[in-house]
């Protein structure tokens, strides 16, 4: 479980990292406005969720 969670922190804020810094990246705000308004929602997330919380192949 452990190689998991880190493996989702990683990704995710690499993920964030990336389009955050693209200037030729047209869905920016969008992109960024949506794992925003997920990470809200979560209730235990302070910014942004790109994964679901949950370890279960879906």
């Amino acid at each position: 479980m452990a190689l998991l969670r880190d493996f989702k922190k990683y990704t995710s804020k690499k993920i964030v990292e990336t389009i955050s810094n693209n200037s030729q990246e047209s869905r920016k705000e969008w992109l960024l406005g949506m794992t925003a308004r997920a990470g809200k929602k979560s209730g235990n997330l302070s910014e942004y969720q790109l994964w679901q919380h949950h370890n279960q192949p879906v």
